[in-house]
C-alpha cells in the first residue's frame, strides 16, 4: 500500500486488504500444496477453487497489520493497525486508514502517456532484505485487459512479482501514476491514478501529499542546490511533523556531512536529473527516494 492522503490514508489492492472467501480458499490451497512439497501455481489454485466451490470454514482475515517501509540502518518501525475505509471489488482497489498523524503522502498524477518513465515500488520476489524493491520501466497502453472486462488498467513493462500488489508506480517527480494489481510474463497492469481517485472520492477521502511531504520536497530541492542551512531546517521541520519519516533523518545526516566537508564544484557536460519517490507505509506499503546526477547515486494476468 502507499499513502494517498495525509495522516495515514493508504491505497492498496482490494484482494490484499479485503480478500473474498474464494481468495482466502485459493491462498490456503496454495500453502497446503507448498507445505506438502507438491506442484502449485496461482492459476492452478484459482481453477481448483472454481471447480470445487471451496470456501474457508471458521477462518478468514481478522485484522489489518501494515508494516512501514524501511531502508537503511536502524530498527524497523512497528506495524500499524489498519481500518478498512472502502473496498471496490470491480476495480480491485481499497482505502485503508492507519491513523498516523503527520504522515506524508504521494501526489497522484492522472497522466497515462505511453512511454512515460516510471519506477515500481514493491515487496514481491523476496526483495533484497533492505526495504522495497525498485524496478524501472515505462507506461504502456491503457484499456481493458483480456479477461478483465470490468477494469480500466494501464500496462507497465516492469517485472511484477507475486507480492507486488498494492505498490505504487511513480514518475520522475515522485508522483504516483497508478497502483499494481496484476502481472503477466513481461510486465503488469496498474490501476491508473484516475481509478484511485474515483474510489477515494466515493469514500469521502480528500487526496493530497500534505504538509510533511511538501516540506520534505522543499528541503530536498535545497539540498540538491547545496543550500545546506535551508535544507537542514526543512528536514528538521519534516521530522518535527512526522518523526517516523523514513528518509528525512538520513538526508539530514548527509546535509551535516556536506556542511563539514571540503569540496569544489566543476562544470560538467553530462546531463543531470533526479528520481524521487516519497510514500509512507507498506505491507500493504512503500516509501522511497532516489537521486540521479548523471548516474544513480546516494500472459494470463495473475493477481499480484
Amino acid at each position: 500500500a502507499f499513502a494517498v492522503a495525509p495522516d495515514g490514508i493508504l491505497a492498496t489492492a482490494a484482494h490484499v486488504a479485503a480478500p473474498t472467501k474464494a481468495e482466502v480458499a485459493r491462498d490456503a490451497y496454495l500453502v497446503s500444496r507448498a507445505v506438502a512439497g507438491r506442484g502449485h501455481s496461482l492459476s492452478g489454485a484459482a481453477d481448483w477453487v472454481e471447480r470445487t466451490g471451496a470456501r474457508p470454514v471458521g477462518m478468514g482475515p481478522v485484522r489489518l497489520a501494515l508494516t512501514p517501509a524501511h531502508r537503511g540502518p536502524g530498527t524497523p518501525p512497528d506495524p500499524y493497525a489498519g481500518r478498512l475505509v472502502a473496498a471496490e471489488r470491480e476495480r480491485d482497489l481499497a482505502i485503508v486508514d492507519i491513523d498516523a498523524p503527520g504522515a506524508p503522502a504521494l501526489e497522484l498524477d492522472g497522466g497515462r502517456t505511453r512511454g512515460t518513465p516510471v519506477v515500481m515500488i514493491g515487496f514481491g520476489g523476496g526483495g533484497d532484505g533492505d526495504g522495497p524493491r525498485l524496478e524501472e520501466g515505462r507506461l504502456g497502453l491503457t484499456g481493458t485487459p483480456p479477461g478483465q472486462p470490468e477494469r480500466f488498467l494501464t500496462e507497465v513493462d516492469v517485472p511484477v512479482e507475486r507480492g507486488d500488489s498494492g505498490g505504487p508506480v511513480v514518475d520522475v517527480e515522485g508522483r504516483a501514476r497508478g497502483i499494481v494489481l496484476l502481472r503477466f510474463p513481461d510486465g503488469g497492469w496498474v490501476a491508473p491514478a484516475s481509478e484511485i481517485r474515483k474510489v477515494a472520492d466515493a469514500a469521502g477521502v480528500e487526496l493530497g501529499e500534505g504538509a510533511t511531504a511538501a516540506s520534505f520536497r522543499s528541503a530536498m530541492r535545497d539540498l540538491w542546490a547545496l543550500d545546506l542551512e535551508q535544507a537542514k531546517a526543512g528536514l528538521d521541520e519534516t521530522l518535527d511533523r512526522f518523526p517516523q519519516h523514513a528518509l528525512a533523518a538520513r538526508e539530514a545526516d548527509r546535509a551535516d556531512a556536506l556542511a563539514s566537508a571540503s569540496y569544489a564544484l566543476a562544470p560538467s557536460s553530462r546531463r543531470s536529473g533526479f528520481l524521487m519517490a516519497v510514500g509512507v507505509l507498506a505491507v500493504v506499503g512503500a516509501l522511497a527516494c532516489a537521486l540521479r546526477l548523471g548516474i544513480l547515486s546516494t500472459g494470463d494476468p495473475e493477481e499480484r
